[in-house]
């Protein structure tokens, strides 16, 4: 159950951050860049995150709605929706200029 709440706000969050990026850069291309880079980013954090939960929660311990499954999918998208609000609506980013001298 926890995980189906979790996917749901994961593809939320997906078509917030395209919807988003479409309107600030007006170009459908930034939005399939940024649906893109926020899958790609989910999957690599899935990768490195759910080992890691397997170690920490033993399955021994699984219960009848955590198992280590699930807290590897919490933390991943914990870790997600913290990398898409400081990638994706950061509001004071640093743009160099070439110029600055």
């Amino acid at each position: 159950m926890v995980d189906l709440l979790l996917l749901y706000l994961e593809m939320y969050m997906l078509i917030y951050v395209s919807v988003q990026q479409w309107q600030r850069y007006g170009a459908i291309r930034y939005a399939l860049l940024a649906a893109s880079l926020s899958v790609l980013a989910f999957i690599l954090l899935w990768a490195l995150i759910s080992p890691l939960a397997r170690l920490l929660y033993p399955l021994e311990k699984q219960a009848l709605l955590v198992g280590p499954d699930t807290l590897g999918v919490v933390l991943t998208t914990a870790a997600h929706l913290t990398f898409v609000r400081f990638y994706f609506f950061a509001t004071s980013r640093r743009q160099s200029s070439p110029l600055q001298n």
